[in-house]
């Protein structure tokens, strides 16, 4: 019997038993009560494929992801890469981020459809035409709120970061060398002030972090420059000064 068939009817009562995700909050996911297992490799054909992953967390979560064909043909034939021989065990509270570490880890895209009742969400393969969309499809959040997408790795983000006293324009070319994908990140200055980035979750939370760093030795320079001035200010004050002149 096939790995599926096996998840699908296992855990058809722990996709009851799930705590539903709070409506209109697209990052909040449910629960599950138990830890996922999904069986050791054998290197065998029945080895469970990202599809039998898919249908997995489906189950356990009780949200529904649709692909189309060819994703769905792609994620059939893409067998889950582990130790041989060892079964992996997902706690429950950490069963979206590793979902979803194992879907980017094997070139698949997980994109928000509905965030109220019911869940749905769209799986993409990077190996498909539908890798075209998926920088596009990124769900747009504020920049105080990078952290929270940063554990979603098979999701992507799109953010707006308003920097002070920096040439935005320079500085996104700059960091456009830092894009080993164009078709999965974004650096684009919008005005001489604000760059806009697009990136899954943890990228997007480095590139975030990499602005952050560049205001601050910015704003650093800065202070030490006006401190220098104001010292070099005193100094020529005193020099002016009657009886100061040392003779």
């Amino acid at each position: 019997m096939k790995f599926s068939q096996l998840t699908l009817a296992c855990l058809a009562a722990v996709a009851v038993s799930a705590s539903p995700a709070r409506a209109g909050d697209f990052l909040s996911f449910p629960i599950p009560e138990d830890a996922l297992v999904i069986p050791a490799v054998t290197g065998s054909s029945e080895d469970a494929s990202i599809g039998d992953l898919i249908a997995l967390y489906s189950a356990a979560t009780g949200q529904f992801c649709v692909m189309d064909e060819e994703t769905r043909n792609i994620a059939q034939n893409t067998k889950i890469s582990s130790q041989p021989g060892e079964k992996l065990a997902i706690a429950p509270d950490r069963v979206q981020v590793t979902f979803e570490h194992m879907l980017a880890s094997q070139g698949f895209a997980l994109e928000v459809l509905t965030h109220t009742q019911p869940r749905l969400f769209a799986v993409k393969s990077f190996y498909s035409r539908a890798r075209q969309t998926i920088k596009s499809a990124a769900r747009l959040i504020a920049s105080d709120e990078v952290s929270k997408a940063a554990a979603h790795p098979a999701m992507f983000f799109t953010t707006v970061v308003q920097l002070e006293g920096v040439d935005a324009r320079q500085v996104a070319n700059s960091m456009r060398q830092m894009v080993a994908d164009p078709n999965t990140t974004m650096v684009l200055s919008t005005s001489q002030s604000s760059i806009v980035l697009t990136a899954s979750g943890p990228a997007l939370l480095e590139l975030h972090n990499t602005l952050a760093a560049i205001q601050a030795a910015h704003a650093q320079q800065a202070e030490a420059a006006r401190q220098a001035q104001a010292r070099q200010a005193r100094a020529l004050q005193g020099a002016g000064r009657p009886g100061t002149s040392g003779v």
